[in-house]
Protein backbone atom coordinates (compact mmCIF):
# COMPACT_ATOMS: atom_id res chain seq x y z
CA UNK A 1 0.00 0.00 0.00
CA UNK A 2 2.56 2.66 0.96
CA UNK A 3 4.71 1.51 -2.44
CA UNK A 4 2.07 1.41 -5.23
CA UNK A 5 -1.09 4.14 -3.42
CA UNK A 6 -3.16 1.16 -3.82
CA UNK A 7 -4.98 1.73 -0.44
CA UNK A 8 -8.24 0.64 -1.15
CA UNK A 9 -7.44 -3.32 -1.72
CA UNK A 10 -4.76 -4.83 -0.08
CA UNK A 11 -2.63 -6.88 -1.90
CA UNK A 12 -0.58 -9.49 -1.49
CA UNK A 13 2.13 -11.11 -3.72
CA UNK A 14 -0.01 -9.76 -6.79
CA UNK A 15 -3.85 -10.94 -5.51
CA UNK A 16 -6.25 -9.49 -3.65
CA UNK A 17 -5.92 -10.19 0.10
CA UNK A 18 -9.31 -9.56 1.64
CA UNK A 19 -8.98 -12.14 4.88
CA UNK A 20 -9.28 -9.11 6.85
CA UNK A 21 -10.70 -5.97 6.85
CA UNK A 22 -7.76 -3.16 5.96
CA UNK A 23 -7.25 -0.78 8.82
CA UNK A 24 -4.25 -2.79 10.52
CA UNK A 25 -2.93 -2.65 7.13
CA UNK A 26 -3.57 0.69 6.64
CA UNK A 27 -1.89 1.83 10.17
CA UNK A 28 1.17 -0.46 9.10
CA UNK A 29 1.25 1.32 6.08
CA UNK A 30 0.99 4.57 7.09
CA UNK A 31 3.91 3.98 9.62
CA UNK A 32 5.87 2.45 6.56
CA UNK A 33 5.61 4.97 4.70
CA UNK A 34 6.39 7.15 7.17
CA UNK A 35 9.32 5.38 8.79
CA UNK A 36 10.29 2.78 6.04
CA UNK A 37 10.31 -0.96 5.54
CA UNK A 38 11.39 -2.68 9.09
CA UNK A 39 9.84 -5.11 11.59
CA UNK A 40 9.87 -1.79 13.88
CA UNK A 41 7.50 0.61 11.60
CA UNK A 42 5.48 -2.58 10.30
CA UNK A 43 4.78 -3.66 14.29
CA UNK A 44 4.84 0.38 15.40
CA UNK A 45 0.63 0.60 15.52
CA UNK A 46 0.06 -3.00 17.18
CA UNK A 47 2.78 -1.94 19.64
CA UNK A 48 1.22 1.87 20.82
CA UNK A 49 -1.66 -0.20 21.13
CA UNK A 50 -0.50 -2.29 23.88
CA UNK A 51 1.40 0.44 25.51
CA UNK A 52 -2.02 2.26 25.53
CA UNK A 53 -3.64 -0.59 26.58
CA UNK A 54 -1.17 -1.05 29.48
CA UNK A 55 -1.23 2.85 30.48
CA UNK A 56 -5.55 2.64 30.62
CA UNK A 57 -5.60 -0.63 32.82
CA UNK A 58 -3.72 1.57 35.12
CA UNK A 59 -5.43 4.60 35.25
CA UNK A 60 -8.39 2.25 35.73
CA UNK A 61 -7.54 0.93 38.97
CA UNK A 62 -6.20 4.01 39.70
CA UNK A 63 -9.40 5.33 39.84
CA UNK A 64 -11.19 2.81 41.81
CA UNK A 65 -8.19 1.81 44.62
CA UNK A 66 -4.80 2.44 45.84
CA UNK A 67 -1.57 2.86 43.98
CA UNK A 68 0.53 -0.07 44.63
CA UNK A 69 -2.57 -2.41 43.79
CA UNK A 70 -2.12 -0.76 40.42
CA UNK A 71 2.03 -1.34 40.13
CA UNK A 72 1.44 -5.33 41.28
CA UNK A 73 -1.17 -5.37 38.25
CA UNK A 74 1.06 -3.35 35.76
CA UNK A 75 3.98 -5.64 36.61
CA UNK A 76 2.14 -8.87 36.61
CA UNK A 77 0.55 -7.52 32.92
CA UNK A 78 4.13 -6.59 31.47
CA UNK A 79 5.78 -10.26 32.86
CA UNK A 80 3.27 -11.84 30.93
CA UNK A 81 5.01 -13.40 28.07
CA UNK A 82 1.72 -13.93 25.94
CA UNK A 83 1.43 -10.31 26.86
CA UNK A 84 4.61 -8.69 25.45
CA UNK A 85 4.95 -11.15 22.28
CA UNK A 86 1.38 -10.92 20.70
CA UNK A 87 1.19 -7.35 21.64
CA UNK A 88 4.29 -6.36 18.91
CA UNK A 89 3.46 -8.53 16.27
CA UNK A 90 1.64 -6.77 13.06
CA UNK A 91 -1.33 -8.65 13.73
CA UNK A 92 -5.16 -7.27 14.77
CA UNK A 93 -5.04 -8.81 17.85
CA UNK A 94 -3.41 -5.83 19.91
CA UNK A 95 -6.12 -3.24 18.55
CA UNK A 96 -9.01 -5.73 18.83
CA UNK A 97 -7.43 -5.28 22.56
CA UNK A 98 -7.61 -2.10 22.68
CA UNK A 99 -11.12 -1.80 21.60
CA UNK A 100 -12.51 -4.17 23.78
CA UNK A 101 -10.45 -2.89 26.72
CA UNK A 102 -11.72 0.74 25.77
CA UNK A 103 -15.70 -0.20 25.55
CA UNK A 104 -15.33 -1.50 29.20
CA UNK A 105 -13.64 1.57 30.34
CA UNK A 106 -16.01 4.12 29.34
CA UNK A 107 -18.75 2.24 30.12
CA UNK A 108 -17.10 1.65 33.41
CA UNK A 109 -16.95 5.29 33.80
CA UNK A 110 -20.16 6.40 32.80
CA UNK A 111 -19.06 8.22 29.40
CA UNK A 112 -21.60 9.20 26.89
CA UNK A 113 -22.16 5.81 25.39
CA UNK A 114 -22.11 7.43 21.71
CA UNK A 115 -18.39 7.42 22.21
CA UNK A 116 -18.68 3.70 21.59
CA UNK A 117 -19.24 4.75 17.84
CA UNK A 118 -15.75 4.31 17.57
CA UNK A 119 -14.59 1.33 19.86
CA UNK A 120 -17.11 -0.53 17.40
CA UNK A 121 -16.35 1.00 13.87
CA UNK A 122 -12.61 0.05 14.78
CA UNK A 123 -13.35 -3.22 15.44
CA UNK A 124 -14.93 -3.82 12.80
CA UNK A 125 -12.31 -2.41 10.54
CA UNK A 126 -10.01 -4.49 12.10
CA UNK A 127 -11.23 -7.94 12.86
CA UNK A 128 -15.01 -7.86 11.03
CA UNK A 129 -17.16 -10.13 13.06
CA UNK A 130 -15.17 -9.71 16.64
CA UNK A 131 -15.81 -5.85 16.55
CA UNK A 132 -19.61 -6.80 17.42
CA UNK A 133 -17.39 -8.09 20.84
CA UNK A 134 -17.97 -4.06 21.95
CA UNK A 135 -21.74 -4.01 21.21
CA UNK A 136 -22.57 -7.25 23.31
CA UNK A 137 -20.85 -5.75 26.13
CA UNK A 138 -22.52 -2.75 26.43
CA UNK A 139 -26.19 -4.42 25.45
CA UNK A 140 -25.27 -6.84 28.69
CA UNK A 141 -23.72 -3.72 30.56
CA UNK A 142 -27.33 -1.99 29.78
CA UNK A 143 -29.35 -4.62 30.76
CA UNK A 144 -27.73 -4.71 34.16
CA UNK A 145 -27.12 -1.97 35.25
CA UNK A 146 -29.47 0.28 37.63
CA UNK A 147 -28.29 4.15 35.78
CA UNK A 148 -28.80 3.74 32.13
CA UNK A 149 -29.07 5.93 29.28
CA UNK A 150 -32.25 5.51 27.14
CA UNK A 151 -31.95 2.28 25.35
CA UNK A 152 -32.30 4.66 21.76
CA UNK A 153 -28.87 6.22 22.44
CA UNK A 154 -27.58 2.72 22.41
CA UNK A 155 -29.18 2.02 19.52
CA UNK A 156 -27.74 4.95 17.82
CA UNK A 157 -24.46 4.25 19.27
CA UNK A 158 -24.73 0.94 17.65
CA UNK A 159 -25.69 1.90 14.06
CA UNK A 160 -22.93 4.77 14.45
CA UNK A 161 -20.12 2.20 14.54
CA UNK A 162 -22.11 0.35 11.95
CA UNK A 163 -22.52 3.16 9.67
CA UNK A 164 -18.95 4.77 9.81
CA UNK A 165 -17.31 0.97 8.90
CA UNK A 166 -19.33 -0.21 6.27
CA UNK A 167 -18.27 2.13 3.40
CA UNK A 168 -15.18 -0.63 2.87
CA UNK A 169 -17.12 -3.45 2.59
CA UNK A 170 -19.75 -2.04 0.51
CA UNK A 171 -17.22 -1.09 -2.20
CA UNK A 172 -15.55 -4.73 -1.81
CA UNK A 173 -18.98 -5.98 -2.38
CA UNK A 174 -19.40 -3.44 -5.27
CA UNK A 175 -15.88 -4.29 -6.54
CA UNK A 176 -14.62 -7.26 -5.92
CA UNK A 177 -17.33 -9.56 -4.94
CA UNK A 178 -16.30 -12.95 -6.09
CA UNK A 179 -13.19 -12.71 -4.87
CA UNK A 180 -15.18 -10.70 -1.11
CA UNK A 181 -17.77 -13.63 -1.67
CA UNK A 182 -15.23 -16.63 -1.66
CA UNK A 183 -12.64 -15.20 0.42
CA UNK A 184 -13.67 -13.07 2.76
CA UNK A 185 -17.24 -14.57 3.46
CA UNK A 186 -16.24 -18.28 2.82
CA UNK A 187 -13.40 -19.30 3.96
CA UNK A 188 -12.81 -16.42 6.92
CA UNK A 189 -16.06 -16.16 8.37
CA UNK A 190 -17.54 -19.50 7.39
CA UNK A 191 -14.90 -22.10 7.08
CA UNK A 192 -12.61 -21.07 9.66
CA UNK A 193 -15.57 -19.15 12.21
CA UNK A 194 -18.85 -21.62 11.82
CA UNK A 195 -17.39 -24.82 10.86
CA UNK A 196 -14.94 -27.02 11.90
CA UNK A 197 -11.37 -25.86 10.40
CA UNK A 198 -8.28 -27.93 10.12
CA UNK A 199 -6.55 -27.23 14.20
CA UNK A 200 -3.13 -27.15 15.32
CA UNK A 201 -4.43 -28.89 18.66
CA UNK A 202 -6.87 -31.27 19.21
CA UNK A 203 -7.40 -30.76 22.90
CA UNK A 204 -10.90 -29.49 23.98
CA UNK A 205 -11.13 -25.78 23.40
CA UNK A 206 -11.43 -24.48 27.14
CA UNK A 207 -8.83 -27.03 27.99
CA UNK A 208 -6.24 -25.21 25.28
CA UNK A 209 -7.11 -21.69 26.45
CA UNK A 210 -6.76 -22.73 30.16
CA UNK A 211 -3.37 -24.48 29.54
CA UNK A 212 -2.13 -21.44 27.29
CA UNK A 213 -3.26 -18.74 30.28
CA UNK A 214 -1.70 -20.75 33.52
CA UNK A 215 1.72 -21.02 31.34
CA UNK A 216 1.90 -17.42 30.24
CA UNK A 217 0.14 -15.76 32.89
CA UNK A 218 0.33 -17.57 36.21
CA UNK A 219 -0.27 -14.50 38.42
CA UNK A 220 -3.20 -12.96 36.41
CA UNK A 221 -4.75 -16.11 37.15
CA UNK A 222 -4.09 -16.45 40.47
CA UNK A 223 -4.96 -12.56 40.99
CA UNK A 224 -8.29 -13.57 39.23
CA UNK A 225 -9.78 -16.81 40.97
CA UNK A 226 -8.43 -14.50 44.14
CA UNK A 227 -10.79 -11.62 43.20
CA UNK A 228 -13.80 -13.66 42.04
CA UNK A 229 -15.86 -14.01 45.19
CA UNK A 230 -15.54 -10.28 45.50
CA UNK A 231 -16.07 -9.32 42.08
CA UNK A 232 -19.53 -11.98 41.83
CA UNK A 233 -20.36 -9.68 45.33
CA UNK A 234 -20.28 -5.93 43.43
CA UNK A 235 -22.05 -7.33 40.18
CA UNK A 236 -24.97 -9.32 42.66
CA UNK A 237 -25.24 -5.47 43.77
CA UNK A 238 -25.48 -4.10 40.56
CA UNK A 239 -24.25 -0.66 42.30
CA UNK A 240 -21.05 -0.89 40.54
CA UNK A 241 -20.91 0.44 36.82
CA UNK A 242 -17.13 -0.81 36.75
CA UNK A 243 -17.64 -3.99 38.35
CA UNK A 244 -20.75 -4.67 35.54
CA UNK A 245 -18.91 -3.93 32.51
CA UNK A 246 -15.68 -5.51 33.72
CA UNK A 247 -17.32 -8.84 34.74
CA UNK A 248 -19.39 -8.54 31.08
CA UNK A 249 -16.18 -8.02 29.24
CA UNK A 250 -14.01 -10.82 30.62
CA UNK A 251 -17.41 -13.10 29.97
CA UNK A 252 -18.28 -12.00 26.56
CA UNK A 253 -14.68 -12.49 25.40
CA UNK A 254 -14.71 -16.04 27.00
CA UNK A 255 -17.68 -16.68 24.90
CA UNK A 256 -16.65 -15.44 22.35
CA UNK A 257 -13.27 -17.40 22.09
CA UNK A 258 -14.93 -20.40 22.84
CA UNK A 259 -17.89 -20.09 20.11
CA UNK A 260 -15.53 -19.43 17.69
CA UNK A 261 -14.94 -22.99 15.85
CA UNK A 262 -11.05 -22.38 15.33
CA UNK A 263 -8.67 -22.15 18.35
CA UNK A 264 -5.54 -19.98 18.26
CA UNK A 265 -3.91 -18.51 21.25
CA UNK A 266 -4.17 -14.75 20.39
CA UNK A 267 -7.43 -14.87 20.95
CA UNK A 268 -6.33 -14.30 25.38
CA UNK A 269 -4.75 -11.29 24.11
CA UNK A 270 -8.06 -9.13 25.22
CA UNK A 271 -8.38 -10.81 28.33
CA UNK A 272 -5.08 -10.39 29.92
CA UNK A 273 -6.00 -6.96 30.75
CA UNK A 274 -8.86 -7.52 31.91
CA UNK A 275 -8.02 -10.04 34.55
CA UNK A 276 -5.26 -7.56 35.19
CA UNK A 277 -7.81 -4.87 36.90
CA UNK A 278 -10.47 -7.12 38.21
CA UNK A 279 -7.17 -8.87 40.30
CA UNK A 280 -6.07 -5.45 41.14
CA UNK A 281 -9.11 -3.83 42.07
CA UNK A 282 -11.17 -7.38 43.65
CA UNK A 283 -8.50 -9.32 44.85
CA UNK A 284 -7.62 -9.08 48.86
CA UNK A 285 -4.42 -7.48 49.55
CA UNK A 286 -2.42 -10.87 51.02
CA UNK A 287 -3.37 -12.53 48.25
CA UNK A 288 -2.57 -10.29 45.66
CA UNK A 289 0.81 -10.00 47.21
CA UNK A 290 1.26 -13.89 46.99
CA UNK A 291 0.10 -13.82 43.28
CA UNK A 292 2.61 -11.18 42.52
CA UNK A 293 5.17 -13.91 43.95
CA UNK A 294 4.49 -16.18 41.45
CA UNK A 295 6.18 -14.02 38.61
CA UNK A 296 9.13 -16.00 39.66
CA UNK A 297 7.60 -19.08 38.68
CA UNK A 298 7.20 -18.11 34.75
CA UNK A 299 10.06 -20.05 32.76
CA UNK A 300 12.28 -17.91 30.48
CA UNK A 301 12.43 -19.38 27.49
CA UNK A 302 16.09 -18.89 25.66
CA UNK A 303 14.90 -17.73 22.37
CA UNK A 304 16.92 -19.70 19.77
CA UNK A 305 16.52 -18.27 15.39
CA UNK A 306 14.96 -20.79 13.60
CA UNK A 307 15.71 -21.60 10.05
CA UNK A 308 13.31 -18.71 8.70
CA UNK A 309 15.10 -15.98 10.88
CA UNK A 310 18.53 -17.13 9.70
CA UNK A 311 17.44 -16.81 6.01
CA UNK A 312 15.55 -13.82 6.90
CA UNK A 313 18.45 -12.29 7.37
CA UNK A 314 20.64 -13.51 4.39
CA UNK A 315 17.27 -12.16 2.45
CA UNK A 316 18.06 -8.78 4.04
CA UNK A 317 21.56 -8.63 2.54
CA UNK A 318 19.97 -9.49 -0.33
CA UNK A 319 18.12 -6.59 -0.41
CA UNK A 320 20.95 -4.63 0.19
CA UNK A 321 22.34 -5.61 -3.07
CA UNK A 322 19.43 -3.59 -4.84
CA UNK A 323 19.11 -6.38 -7.51
CA UNK A 324 16.52 -6.04 -10.02
CA UNK A 325 16.07 -10.01 -10.33
CA UNK A 326 12.97 -11.66 -9.28
CA UNK A 327 14.14 -14.15 -6.24
CA UNK A 328 12.60 -17.06 -5.70
CA UNK A 329 12.60 -18.58 -2.26
CA UNK A 330 12.50 -22.25 -1.92
CA UNK A 331 12.23 -24.13 1.11
CA UNK A 332 12.24 -21.78 3.79
CA UNK A 333 9.68 -21.22 7.01
CA UNK A 334 9.64 -17.54 6.88
CA UNK A 335 6.11 -17.23 7.47
CA UNK A 336 6.19 -14.89 4.47
CA UNK A 337 8.08 -12.40 6.63
CA UNK A 338 10.83 -12.03 3.49
CA UNK A 339 7.70 -10.57 1.18
CA UNK A 340 8.04 -7.75 3.57
CA UNK A 341 11.59 -6.54 1.61
CA UNK A 342 11.78 -4.20 -0.65
CA UNK A 343 12.30 -6.48 -3.26
CA UNK A 344 11.77 -6.44 -7.37
CA UNK A 345 9.56 -10.00 -7.47
CA UNK A 346 9.50 -12.18 -4.90
CA UNK A 347 7.91 -15.62 -5.55
CA UNK A 348 8.27 -18.87 -3.26
CA UNK A 349 8.54 -22.46 -4.23
CA UNK A 350 6.96 -24.66 -1.89
CA UNK A 351 7.17 -28.70 -2.16
CA UNK A 352 4.01 -29.90 -2.26
CA UNK A 353 1.54 -26.56 -2.54
CA UNK A 354 -0.35 -28.24 -5.26
CA UNK A 355 -1.61 -31.12 -3.68
CA UNK A 356 -1.88 -29.66 -0.13
CA UNK A 357 -5.13 -29.86 1.38
CA UNK A 358 -4.36 -29.05 5.06
CA UNK A 359 -5.00 -25.01 4.59
CA UNK A 360 -8.58 -23.78 4.12
CA UNK A 361 -7.94 -21.37 0.81
CA UNK A 362 -9.63 -20.46 -2.57
CA UNK A 363 -8.53 -22.94 -5.08
CA UNK A 364 -5.52 -20.95 -6.10
CA UNK A 365 -4.26 -24.25 -7.94
CA UNK A 366 -7.15 -23.75 -10.82
CA UNK A 367 -6.52 -19.74 -10.90
CA UNK A 368 -2.35 -20.63 -11.41
CA UNK A 369 -1.17 -18.66 -8.97
CA UNK A 370 0.21 -22.19 -7.81
CA UNK A 371 1.70 -23.74 -10.58
CA UNK A 372 3.78 -26.54 -10.83
CA UNK A 373 7.56 -26.87 -12.26
CA UNK A 374 6.50 -27.82 -15.70
CA UNK A 375 4.00 -25.34 -15.80
CA UNK A 376 6.13 -22.61 -15.02
CA UNK A 377 8.72 -23.23 -16.76
CA UNK A 378 6.15 -23.55 -19.71
CA UNK A 379 4.81 -19.75 -19.55
CA UNK A 380 1.43 -20.80 -18.94
CA UNK A 381 0.00 -17.17 -18.70
CA UNK A 382 -2.40 -17.19 -21.51
CA UNK A 383 -4.24 -20.08 -20.05
CA UNK A 384 -4.70 -18.77 -16.41
CA UNK A 385 -5.23 -14.74 -17.81
CA UNK A 386 -8.73 -15.26 -18.26
CA UNK A 387 -9.52 -17.05 -15.21
CA UNK A 388 -7.92 -14.51 -13.44
CA UNK A 389 -10.01 -11.79 -14.87
CA UNK A 390 -12.64 -13.35 -13.73
CA UNK A 391 -11.93 -13.34 -10.62
CA UNK A 392 -11.75 -9.69 -10.79
CA UNK A 393 -7.54 -9.39 -11.08
CA UNK A 394 -6.36 -6.40 -12.61
CA UNK A 395 -3.33 -8.27 -14.47
CA UNK A 396 -1.18 -11.26 -14.42
CA UNK A 397 1.26 -10.16 -11.43
CA UNK A 398 -0.43 -13.29 -9.04
CA UNK A 399 0.60 -16.12 -11.70
CA UNK A 400 2.96 -18.53 -10.51
CA UNK A 401 3.16 -16.64 -7.44
CA UNK A 402 3.57 -20.32 -5.56
CA UNK A 403 5.51 -22.79 -7.41
CA UNK A 404 4.95 -26.24 -6.69
CA UNK A 405 7.59 -29.39 -6.57
CA UNK A 406 7.94 -32.43 -5.10
CA UNK A 407 11.01 -33.97 -6.20
CA UNK A 408 14.93 -32.48 -5.99
CA UNK A 409 14.94 -33.18 -10.16
CA UNK A 410 12.00 -30.69 -10.83
CA UNK A 411 14.15 -27.99 -8.62
CA UNK A 412 16.94 -28.71 -10.60
CA UNK A 413 15.09 -27.91 -13.51
CA UNK A 414 13.54 -25.06 -12.52
CA UNK A 415 17.09 -23.38 -11.62
CA UNK A 416 18.19 -23.62 -15.36
CA UNK A 417 15.06 -22.91 -16.47
CA UNK A 418 15.53 -19.36 -15.01
CA UNK A 419 19.04 -18.16 -15.32
CA UNK A 420 18.08 -14.55 -15.31
CA UNK A 421 16.20 -15.12 -11.47
CA UNK A 422 17.95 -15.19 -8.33
CA UNK A 423 17.14 -18.08 -5.89
CA UNK A 424 17.14 -18.30 -2.07
CA UNK A 425 17.66 -21.93 -0.84
CA UNK A 426 16.84 -22.52 2.53
CA UNK A 427 19.11 -25.33 5.11
CA UNK A 428 16.42 -28.08 4.12
CA UNK A 429 16.43 -27.77 0.39
CA UNK A 430 18.26 -30.07 -2.03
CA UNK A 431 21.40 -28.81 -3.29
CA UNK A 432 20.91 -26.29 -6.21
CA UNK A 433 22.70 -26.95 -9.38
CA UNK A 434 25.69 -24.34 -9.69
CA UNK A 435 26.96 -23.80 -13.20
CA UNK A 436 23.60 -21.37 -14.24
CA UNK A 437 24.63 -18.82 -10.96
CA UNK A 438 27.25 -17.83 -8.38
CA UNK A 439 26.56 -19.26 -4.58
CA UNK A 440 26.55 -17.40 -1.68
CA UNK A 441 25.97 -19.05 1.31
CA UNK A 442 25.74 -17.29 4.52
CA UNK A 443 23.53 -18.23 7.49
CA UNK A 444 23.38 -21.65 6.75
CA UNK A 445 21.23 -20.99 3.67
CA UNK A 446 22.34 -20.49 -0.56
CA UNK A 447 21.99 -17.92 -2.21
CA UNK A 448 22.14 -18.16 -6.14
CA UNK A 449 23.08 -15.05 -7.84
CA UNK A 450 22.21 -15.07 -11.50
CA UNK A 451 24.96 -13.93 -13.83
CA UNK A 452 22.67 -11.40 -15.52
CA UNK A 453 22.32 -8.75 -13.03
CA UNK A 454 19.27 -6.12 -13.17
CA UNK A 455 18.75 -2.64 -11.97
CA UNK A 456 15.84 -1.88 -10.04
CA UNK A 457 12.97 -0.59 -11.97
CA UNK A 458 12.43 1.82 -9.63
CA UNK A 459 13.23 3.21 -6.02
CA UNK A 460 11.55 1.44 -3.15
CA UNK A 461 10.90 2.40 0.24
CA UNK A 462 13.79 2.52 2.46
CA UNK A 463 14.75 -0.62 3.96
CA UNK A 464 16.02 -1.46 7.65
CA UNK A 465 16.38 -4.71 8.96
CA UNK A 466 13.70 -7.36 9.88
Amino acid sequence: MAETGEWSTPMFLGRFFLYKPPLIYWLSGVSAKTFGVSAWALRLPSILATSFVAGLAVAWILAETAWWRALLAAIALLACPLFLDLGKRNMTDAVIMAVIVSSAWLLARRKPIETLAGCIAIGILCKSIAGLIPILIAAAWWLAATDRPPLKRLVLATGLGLLIASPWFVYQWETHRRWFEAEFIGVELLAYGASAPPQTSAEFAPTFYALRLWENSRSLCVMFLLALPALAAALRKRQSSGAIALSFAIAIMTAAMLGYQYRNATYLLPLLPLLAIAGAVYAPAGGLFAASLLLAWTPEQASQPGDGLRVVRLAEEYCEMSRGNELIVVGIPDDFSISTLPLARLRYAIQGAAGDTAQITLDFRRMGIILPVAEFNGQADSRYAAELRRWGLPNSDALGSVIAWDRPEELAELVRAHSEADFLFGPAAPAPPAESHRIVTAHGARLLLSHQALPLARPRLRACRL
